[in-house]
């Protein structure tokens, strides 16, 4: 019998991306309903991301959701993170999130493909108003 590394290579990066659908879809939904708005945050050169709550003060709290809290991507895969909104292209500055989800329903329209150095990239989609599609980066 021989183990087929890459196709467990290739559920990994379906995972990475199936838990985050998951938590952007939670995180609109908890937007909504508990009228909040939540901010996702992703390092790059930590890979990682966590999603925080903004408070009646405008300061970025640490939200109790353990599918927000913080989640490291494990190498080899990454995120390539491409927001399509005008205010959010210049690179966020330190402190501030990559994504809004609004109280309103909306969040920062986004791109993000998750990928590793062996595999088709699997890319989330959002237009801002939506439903946040995931489907396979054919090329």
């Amino acid at each position: 019998t021989t183990l087929s590394f890459g196709a467990l290579d290739q559920r990994r990066l379906a995972s990475d991306a199936s838990r985050l659908h998951l938590a952007f879809n939670q995180a609109a939904d908890t937007a909504l309903m508990k009228q909040q708005t939540l901010g996702w945050f992703y390092r790059e050169e930590e890979n990682d991301y966590w999603f925080s709550l903004l408070n009646e003060n405008g300061e970025w709290t640490p939200s109790n959701e353990p599918l927000f809290s913080p989640y490291r991507i494990n190498a080899p895969t990454t995120l390539s993170v491409e927001p399509t909104d005008l205010r959010t292209e210049t690179n966020t500055h330190e402190g501030e999130p990559s994504l809004l989800f609004l109280a309103s329903g909306e969040y920062t329209p986004f791109e993000i493909k998750v990928l590793d150095n062996k595999h088709s990239p699997i890319k989330l989609k959002g237009d801002g108003f939506g439903e946040i599609t995931t489907l396979l980066d054919t090329p």
